[in-house]
């Protein structure tokens, strides 16, 4: 994850060419600073893990009215789930959950098949 003055909070998965990879973003949402968690290939169907991937605390993301997914880094987006749990969004079956109406923490999943190494996430 970067902030904007191309601070970087790196995860230690190693990325594989070709290989699909799920990725889930918890944002929590809070006065001052948010907290920012990435989850790399946590398993659908089971309870969050205790400790993300990477994690991201000095940023004030402030309201979130648009997320975008920029593709320019050499890989490709299958599917964005939004929801206000981390099980809405990472569910064993196909079938999305129903949508969220305004929880204290936001996830994001987002199954991105990697081709080449990015250090960007946004």
């Amino acid at each position: 994850m970067e902030g904007p003055t191309n601070d970087l909070s790196l995860s230690n998965v190693p990325v594989v060419q070709g290989q699909t990879v799920l990725l889930v973003l918890e944002a929590q949402f809070q006065p001052g600073d948010d907290l920012l968690s990435l989850f790399v290939n946590p398993t659908p169907g089971q309870a969050q893990p205790a400790t993300a991937s990477a994690t991201k605390g000095d940023l004030d993301v402030g309201t979130v009215s648009d997320v975008v997914i920029n593709n320019y880094g050499g890989y490709t987006t299958d599917e964005i789930r939004i929801g206000p749990t981390f099980a809405s969004v990472t569910p064993v079956s196909a079938v999305p959950e129903p949508a969220f109406g305004g929880a204290a923490a936001m996830l994001l999943a987002c199954v991105a098949g990697l081709k080449r190494r990015t250090r960007r996430v946004e």
